[in-house]
């Protein structure tokens, strides 16, 4: 772990224990490195407690997600958040729903039932958890 991370880690586990969520240093750690031996979804639950479903997803789409939390914690200035649209535009889409239309139709699987994979995933699964499951989904097909 870096430095900057030594000290990110540290002041969030010392927020969120002020405001009476109690984690530990490692449950922190764990959540922002990704992995390790800290209970990740703790610290998932109290970041969607603190933030809006809608910011959230559109932080995790942008991997600013912990600069959000700390900015809500009161710790760390308000992080440049890309709108979850310009994720699509820089991915050569005009809208989520171009991006949806064009994954069914290379996949060979049905728009609606993407659609329905999309909003059971969210968009912070778009282009990862998304397309696993559209590919799973082809794949059964043939």
């Amino acid at each position: 772990m870096n430095t900057e991370n030594q000290f990110v880690v540290t002041d969030i586990t010392t927020a969120l224990n002020a405001k009476g969520f109690l984690v530990k240093r490692a449950d922190v750690l764990s959540w922002v490195e990704g992995s390790g031996e800290g209970n990740i979804d703790l610290v998932d639950e109290i970041v969607k407690k603190l933030i809006s479903k809608h910011v959230y997803d559109m932080c995790y789409a942008c991997g600013k997600l912990t600069q959000a939390l700390e900015f809500v914690l009161g710790i760390g200035p308000e992080p440049k958040i890309v709108n979850v649209c310009d994720v699509y535009v820089q991915n050569g889409y005009t809208s989520r729903e171009h991006y949806l239309r064009s994954l069914a139709e290379e996949n060979g699987v049905d728009e609606e039932v993407v659609i329905v994979l999309a909003s059971t995933y969210g968009p912070s699964e778009d282009f990862d958890g998304l397309v696993t499951a559209v590919e799973d989904i082809a794949d059964d097909m043939f």
